[in-house]
């Protein structure tokens, strides 16, 4: 089956197809890991300091991780261009299957040159499961889904990566950026 054309729903949870190459990691915890790696690399510069940054990010990713490999993640993330570093924990999920993913038709319905001019009334988005010991994962804080809907003044989180635009704009604001490009 051509599920990229067709689109996949899982009726049973039997019937969810494993997606082996993916992982999903799940924040769990954030630490500030700034003087650690700032202790490492003062006075250094160029690839002095790329070899002592190296070495101070992978001690503490490791450090981290420890005998957790299999289901820790640790990553340690350079913030405001070295100004803050720090350590993203997460936990690993490698058994990921996939519930639901919409035909491509309905989930890029009018394409790039559409999304970039006009509000986007698609479906691009999937479902997936993540299971731990064969089993789902029970995980201790998730976001429901209602099929229902919201209801009136209930509020309404929506995640992704949206472009941006110069609609709201001021005609200073559209002649500053022309004059600085």
């Amino acid at each position: 089956a051509d599920r990229v054309k067709q689109g996949f729903l899982a009726s049973t949870r039997a019937d969810e197809l494993v997606c082996p190459a993916m992982e999903v990691n799940r924040l769990e915890a954030i630490s500030d890991v700034t003087a650690t790696v700032k202790a490492a690399t003062k006075g250094l510069q160029g690839q002095a300091f790329k070899e002592a940054y190296d070495a101070a990010t992978a001690k503490i990713t490791q450090a981290c991780t420890g005998s957790e490999g299999k289901t820790t993640r640790c990553d340690v993330v350079d913030l405001y261009h070295g100004g803050q570093y720090k350590l993203y924990r997460y936990h690993r999920f490698q058994d990921v299957r996939l519930v639901f993913a919409p035909e491509q038709s309905v989930a890029f319905f009018g394409g790039d040159p559409d999304n970039f001019n006009f509000p986007r009334y698609n479906y691009d988005m999937s479902l997936l499961r993540v299971y731990e010991d064969g089993k789902p994962a029970a995980v201790k804080d998730w976001l429901p889904l209602n099929p229902a809907g919201p209801e009136a003044g209930q509020a309404v989180f929506v995640t992704g990566h949206p472009g941006s635009t110069q609609r709201g704009y001021t005609m200073a604001q559209l002649e500053s950026l022309r004059a600085h490009d």
